[in-house]
């Protein structure tokens, strides 16, 4: 999904909320179909581990602007957050409320009439 959708979609006005979120999806999707290396498997869920520094490269925004979109994004209940150990260092671990982002986008095409 384009990053335009997430903002249109979620109810979540802000842009800099919608890109966190989109990367989030993208790297979720990496390492839950597709194998690749990133994610974590802790508690019965795939997690993604970054640290604030890696977020924010990522994504382009600061270290601020990713504690306020991953703050808004798990009072949205969109993703989880755990600050767990990585290599011994505390690291914050995310993961993607797939069931809650598909009901989000769905809640939000629910009355869109969509032009054949």
């Amino acid at each position: 999904m384009r990053v335009a959708t997430f903002y249109e979609l979620t109810g979540i006005l802000d842009v800099k909320v919608a890109i966190l979120l989109s990367l989030i999806v993208y790297w979720y999707q990496q390492i839950t179909t597709r194998g690749s290396q990133g994610g974590i498997f802790r508690n019965g869920f795939m997690w993604i581990a970054k640290n604030r520094e890696q977020w924010a490269a990522a994504t382009g925004l600061t270290r601020s602007q990713c504690r306020r979109a991953t703050a808004i994004l798990n009072d949205k209940h969109l993703i989880d957050i755990k600050i767990m150990k990585l290599d011994g260092t505390p690291t914050t671990h995310l993961r993607l409320l797939t069931e809650n982002l598909e009901k989000a986008v769905s809640n939000a095409c629910g009355d869109m009439v969509i032009a054949s």
